[in-house]
């Protein structure tokens, strides 16, 4: 996707979403260090700026993943997180984190709004889901906020760098979806923000 720019609460500049770049590694490398972002994520606590470029470079090889760098439209683009979204049919889950400078901005929620004006425009999906951590309290306002709400029957244990940890699982219909009757909750393995 193309660098594309949307509005965010209580900044006035305004988010975009670009494709991740290999000059991105070491800051992408940088942030997952965060206790937050570790605490909530499954990024190894050990990732290198290598492994991340790595990561970057085989996303063109792989037609069912897009990521995106999320970022501000200001002077120098500053680089706020990440955005991730992964298609199973017609439904597209997502997963994110925000920097530990950039929390506090609406800049998860500015991001996944974009994300799901861009999705409406191209019709590829009809649902989003995402899956959080139980006590990721930021995460679940972010979802909420965004429309997404919890489906409960569908939470689960997961092992997450080999722990067990308590999820829950959130969806949404995309506008103008195509099929009003929402999928079965995905039972495979499944990326925790």
């Amino acid at each position: 996707m193309n660098r594309v720019g949307g509005p965010l609460a209580g900044d006035p500049d305004r988010v975009a979403l670009r494709a991740w770049s290999e000059g991105d590694a070491g800051w992408y490398a940088h942030c997952a260090q965060d206790p937050e972002i570790q605490r909530f994520t499954s990024d190894p606590s050990d990732l290198t700026a290598e492994q991340v470029r790595d990561a970057i470079k085989k996303l063109t090889d792989l037609p069912e993943r897009d990521a995106y760098l999320i970022c501000g439209l200001g002077p120098g683009g500053e680089r706020l997180g990440n955005l991730a979204v992964d298609y199973h049919g017609r439904t597209a889950e997502i997963s994110y984190w925000v920097s530990p400078a950039a929390r506090g901005r609406g800049v998860a929620a500015a991001a996944i709004q974009l994300l799901i004006d861009t999705l409406t425009a191209g019709g590829r999906v009809d649902w989003l889901s995402l899956w959080t951590h139980v006590d990721n309290v930021a995460s679940r306002r972010v979802a909420e906020q965004c429309g997404f709400a919890r489906i409960a029957t569908a939470d689960q244990i997961r092992t997450v760098k080999g722990a067990q940890w308590p999820t829950v699982q959130y969806r949404r219909s995309v506008p103008g979806c195509s099929s009003p009757t929402a999928p079965e909750p995905d039972a495979g393995e499944a990326r925790v923000q």
